[in-house]
C-alpha cells in the first residue's frame, strides 16, 4: 500500500510539477518569429478597425443624405399631385369653354369677344402647365434613372464579392 501511495504522488509531482526541459537555441528564435507576427497582425487588425470603422461613418453619412434624398422624392411627389390638380381644374375650363362655343354656335346670347379672351387665358395657362410638366419629367427622368443606374451598378459590386465571411 506504501508503494501504491508512493507511485500515485510520484505520477502526481510528474503531472502538476514537470521536469523543465532545456530552451534550445531555434526555440527562442521559433518564439520571437511568433511574436513578430502577432505584432504584425495586431498592426492590420489595427488598421482594419480604423478601416471598418470609417466605413460605418460614411454609411450613416449615406443614410442621412438619402434621407434628404427621399425628402426631395416626397416633395416632389407633392408638386406632381399640385400639377394634376391644377391639369384636372384646366380639362374643367376647356369643357366649360367648349360648352360656352357650342351655346355660342345654337346662337345662345354668348359674347363672341368674351369666348376669344377666355380662350386665350385658358391657352397661356395651358402653355405654362407644358413649361412645368417639360422641366418636370426632365428632372424626373433624369434622377430616377440615375439612382435606378447607381443601385443596379452597386449590387452587382456588393454582391460579387460576398458577405465578407
Amino acid at each position: 500500500m506504501l508503494l501504491f501511495r508512493f507511485a500515485a504522488l510520484t505520477l502526481a509531482a510528474a503531472v502538476l510539477f514537470p521536469l523543465a526541459t532545456p530552451a534550445f537555441a531555434d526555440d527562442s528564435d521559433d518564439h520571437q518569429h511568433m511574436l513578430e507576427e502577432h505584432a504584425a497582425a495586431k498592426q492590420q487588425h489595427a488598421a482594419w478597425l480604423a478601416k471598418a470603422e470609417k466605413m460605418k461613418v460614411d454609411h450613416r453619412k449615406a443614410l442621412a443624405a438619402m434621407a434628404r434624398l427621399e425628402a426631395e422624392i416626397l416633395d416632389h411627389e407633392a408638386e406632381l399631385e399640385e400639377q394634376i390638380s391644377k391639369i384636372r381644374v384646366h380639362e374643367m375650363l376647356i369643357e366649360a369653354h367648349e360648352s360656352s362655343i357650342a351655346a355660342h354656335e345654337a346662337g345662345d346670347d354668348v359674347d363672341h369677344e368674351k369666348l376669344s379672351k377666355q380662350h386665350q387665358q385658358i391657352h397661356r395657362q395651358h402653355e405654362q402647365m407644358e413649361k412645368g410638366m417639360s422641366a418636370t419629367t426632365d428632372d424626373h427622368a433624369d434622377l430616377i434613372g440615375q439612382l435606378m443606374k447607381f443601385l443596379k451598378n452597386h449590387t452587382k459590386k456588393f454582391h460579387a464579392h460576398g458577405s465578407g465571411e
